[in-house]
Parts: C-alpha cells; sequence; structure tokens
C-alpha cells in the first residue's frame, strides 16, 4: 500500500460565475449541531426567496454520501451548476472526493461542531448567513491533502486519533453536541489507550528511523494546529502539510 501524502490544489473552472447556476445541494441529516429539519428548511425557504434553482438531496447515513454526491456532481455538470456541501469537516471531505478534480464548483454550508474548513474560509456557521454568501461566492482554490487517494481537508489519521473521533460520535449521541462533550469523551479514550503502531519514517537526506507511537495525525488546516498548540502554521500556510505523531520509544526492528 502506497501511504504517499500531499497536497494539491487543481480543477477549479477559470471563468467567474454568473450567480444564477443551479445549486445541486448534498446535506448530511446525521451532521450538525441543529435540526435537520430546521436546516433543511431554512435553505429551501432562503433560496426560494432568492429566486435561485436548487436541488437539495438528503443523506441519512454516511454510507451513501459518496453515492449522492456523484449524482449531485452528474446533475452539476449537465447543467453547468454547482455542488453544495452541507455537513461537517468529515462530509465536506466526502463530497470533495467526489468533485476534485472535475472542474465544477463546490460550495459548503458547514454544520459540524468544530468546522475548522468553513472557520478557516471564513464562512459562517450559521445557515442563513452562510447562504446568503453562497449565493454571492466567488470560485478560489484550496488546499486538499491525498492520502491512497482519499481526500481529506482537515487531517488524516491512523490508530488513536481514529478512535478519539469515533468515540466522541457516541458521546454526542447519547448526551448531545457540543464542545464540553467531545473534551470528555477524548479524556476516557486517552485513559483507555495502550496499543501502539510501530512505523518506519523515511526523509530525504535522512538516515531511516523506526518508532513506536499511539496516533499519526497529518494536518493540513492551520486552525486546528494552533488550537492543539502545534507552531507549525507557517508551513499551512505555505502549502505544506504537517505530520505529527507522539514518540514512546523507538522501535526494534
Amino acid at each position: 500500500m502506497n501511504n504517499t501524502v500531499k497536497a494539491i490544489n487543481e480543477g477549479y473552472p477559470s471563468s467567474p460565475l454568473t450567480g444564477n447556476e443551479p445549486l445541486f445541494i448534498v446535506t448530511n441529516n446525521a451532521s450538525g449541531n441543529h435540526d435537520a429539519k430546521e436546516t433543511r428548511e431554512t435553505i429551501e425557504r432562503r433560496l426560494s426567496e432568492a429566486g435561485r434553482q436548487h436541488t437539495l438531496m438528503t443523506v441519512d447515513d454516511g454510507a451513501q454520501l459518496k453515492v449522492t454526491a456523484e449524482q449531485a456532481l452528474a446533475q452539476a455538470r449537465a447543467q453547468g451548476g454547482i455542488v453544495v456541501a452541507v455537513g461537517g469537516d468529515v462530509t465536506l471531505s466526502a463530497v470533495s472526493e467526489v468533485v476534485l478534480g472535475s472542474g465544477i464548483p463546490m460550495g459548503i454550508l458547514p454544520q459540524g461542531t468544530f468546522n475548522y474548513f468553513g472557520r478557516t474560509a471564513g464562512i459562517s456557521q450559521k445557515t442563513e448567513s452562510a447562504i446568503d454568501a453562497l449565493k454571492d461566492a466567488v470560485v478560489l482554490p484550496v488546499d486538499v491533502g491525498l492520502l491512497n487517494d482519499r481526500v481529506f481537508l482537515v487531517n488524516a489519521s491512523l490508530r488513536l486519533y481514529p478512535q478519539l473521533l469515533e468515540d466522541r460520535e457516541t458521546y454526542k449521541q447519547r448526551y448531545g453536541r457540543s464542545r464540553l462533550i467531545a473534551l470528555r469523551s477524548a479524556i476516557v479514550t486517552l485513559a483507555h489507550a495502550h496499543r501502539s503502531l510501530r512505523v518506519q519514517i523515511d526523509l530525504e537526506g535522512e538516515p531511516r528511523r523506526h518508532m513506536k507511537t499511539p496516533t499519526i495525525v497529518v494536518g493540513n488546516n492551520s486552525l486546528q494546529l494552533e488550537q492543539l498548540g502545534i507552531n507549525r502554521v507557517d508551513e499551512i500556510k505555505r502549502h505544506y502539510i504537517v505530520a505529527m505523531a507522539s514518540c514512546t520509544r523507538a522501535a526494534s526492528r
């Protein structure tokens, strides 16, 4: 398996938007702080008031995201439209993986708990404000990461960090969505963490290194790095990605 990771931006159209392109909106009902029905009603109302042609495509299960995004992309390509993703960072990454390189613009309406991608782009989490921004949007390139041809907008990770995210979702379903709940779930996960990865690191011009680590995280978002206390924001601004690992000890070969 090729574990190459790289940052790219490509496939965006050079022509400006007219503001009349039809919107094909993929909304993940399982994502976000707000009531899914209320969010859908707000989207429908604001776009109808503006006279903007749109099609709302709802997803109740994350496993449906790719297929639904592919349907949205096909319709956007046929009608000269825009694909819009509604949800958290995971939802946005899943939709962008389908749209990337197609030449079709993609817009976002952030609805997740942390919204690192939307906040970095200056897009409001408030649905009405985000829709207003979408109506007057311009096309700009953004950096995305690829790990084994899978797209990530904020980070990609192995072992402990994915477990943190999975446990966080379980806690949110049981106790509600908030940063305090996310912190509580993280503490519980860390308290039970014990398995480590054996990794081999090859850096150009340096000897091969072996290490054990409970997790590897590759970051592509300056805001998240700042909140984690990682002083590598300049690298993100220069279109690099940042790999992070907690080294417990050198691994024997």
